[in-house]
């Protein structure tokens, strides 16, 4: 077990060793900023009470924090990417980032859809769409940066989850 471990240790300090820790930083402080932004204007709490919600929901607070967090960590792995050197050497620089902006901002639609609109079968549907986005993503980072990858793996169980609670609150409303 040590072994597996020294390895996976080995391998993590071999892949962050060249990242520039400061674009990684500014990467995610951007995303988590715009995550806020389309959460402060996306929730109506007249439209949040009148939803009945299933009994592993998140208080709309606490919901928030999350996707600004879970928003940041995807806007991490994007820096990361960018500044491995690997990615530098013009090895599909712009294919993997434009992905990752369109998941981004296809993330930033689901708080309108679910907290002001109330469309939640169309929030399942981008859910999805993300899903899909995200293994997409996962598959161009993988060859770049493993633990940007992962990070990316990390932020879809997330998505997963977001999908489930669309779902259900498609089912029950």
């Amino acid at each position: 077990m040590k072994k597996y471990i020294g390895k996976i240790k080995r391998g993590f300090v071999r892949e962050t060793l060249c990242v520039n820790t400061t674009l990684v930083i500014v990467a995610a402080i951007i995303c988590a900023c715009l995550g806020l932004i389309f959460a402060i204007g996306g929730v109506d709490y007249e439209v949040y009470g009148e939803i009945a919600q299933p009994k592993f929901y998140f208080p709309p607070f606490a919901m928030i924090v999350l996707q600004i967090a879970f928003y940041a960590l995807f806007g991490a792995a994007a820096g990361v990417i960018i500044s491995t050197p690997h990615f530098r050497r013009g090895q599909g620089k712009f294919a993997p980032l434009a992905l990752a902006v369109c998941t981004l901002f296809l993330c930033f639609t689901w708080i309108p859809l679910v907290y002001t609109a109330a469309s939640f079968f169309i929030a399942f549907i981008v859910c999805i769409i993300i899903l899909v986005f995200c293994a997409a993503v996962f598959k161009m980072y993988i060859n770049i940066n493993s633990v940007a990858a992962f990070a990316v793996l990390i932020f879809a169980f997330f998505d997963f989850y977001l999908a489930c609670y669309s779902l259900s609150l498609f089912i029950l409303n």
